[in-house]
């Protein structure tokens, strides 16, 4: 070795200087990173509101959500209001109207045999005046009921028509109802003997009727009719009321 070269660095010196140099590096990225993140987390953060000290301010932005609300509110109310209209409209709607009925007939006969009840069908026209009134004119006919005696069996059957007046206290889609009607009635009676032999007469007077019961609205042009009605003829067929439990169907025009 020359001594006049001056000192020369050794081969583990510039080993220890290297791997110094290497974690410096290391060290400057690993802050780098971080930095980076940090920046990037806070560019994606949303800002938050500003606080607002001012209590003029904060009462304004207190007012301005209150009329929000409000307009929210009335919207709503508005919508509910004509929804309610539409529906008072569908089902108080005057016009015409035609339909059909089935009914079970019970008798309260005033008579000591026995008597089976009747079925029957009906149809119907009339008017709906208004909201609260229709005008109805009605033809029920009966299937026939069977009498029993001792000695003797009969069949009554016949028909009824009515001029009803119907009045409608509560509106909306399912309505009571009540009725008064007056017309005429029409029964003829066919009689066997115990003997075979056979008599046949018929009879035909006036005829109150009295009734209540529920139109329930299917939609704009349909309604359901459920009734219970009392058919009670005069004079000569005095003797020959009954109840009417019956359903139909309406339709609108």
């Amino acid at each position: 070795m020359d001594p006049s070269a001056g000192p020369q660095a050794t081969p583990g010196a510039v080993g220890r200087g290297g791997l110094r140099a290497r974690r410096a590096v290391a060290w400057l990225a690993t802050i780098w990173i971080g930095v980076a993140g940090a920046t990037g987390a806070l560019a994606q953060t949303p800002p938050e509101e500003p606080v607002i000290d001012d209590p003029v301010l904060r009462a304004e932005a207190a007012a301005k959500r209150a009329e929000a609300a409000a307009d929210e509110a009335a919207r709503i109310a508005r919508a509910a209001a004509e929804r309610d209209r539409a529906e008072r409209q569908r089902t108080r709607r005057s016009g015409p109207y035609v339909g059909g009925a089935f009914f079970y007939a019970a008798e309260n006969f005033d008579d000591s045999v026995i008597v089976k009840s009747s079925t029957g069908g009906a149809a119907f026209l009339g008017y709906r005046i208004d909201e609260m009134f229709a005008f109805e004119l009605r033809y029920e006919g009966f299937d026939g009921f069977e009498l029993r005696g001792r000695t003797t069996r009969s069949e009554i059957d016949g028909y009824a028509i009515t001029a009803i007046g119907r009045f409608f206290p509560i509106a909306g889609p399912i309505q009571p109802c009540v009725s008064v009607g007056v017309g005429g009635a029409r029964f003829e009676q066919k009689t066997v003997f115990g003997d075979g032999s056979r008599r046949r007469g018929s009879e035909s007077d006036a005829a109150f009727r009295f009734g209540g019961g529920l139109d329930i609205w299917l939609n704009a042009y349909a309604v359901l009719n459920l009734e219970a009605a009392y058919l009670a003829p005069l004079d000569d067929l005095s003797d020959l009321d009954s109840v009417l439990l019956s359903s139909g169907l309406t339709l609108r025009f």
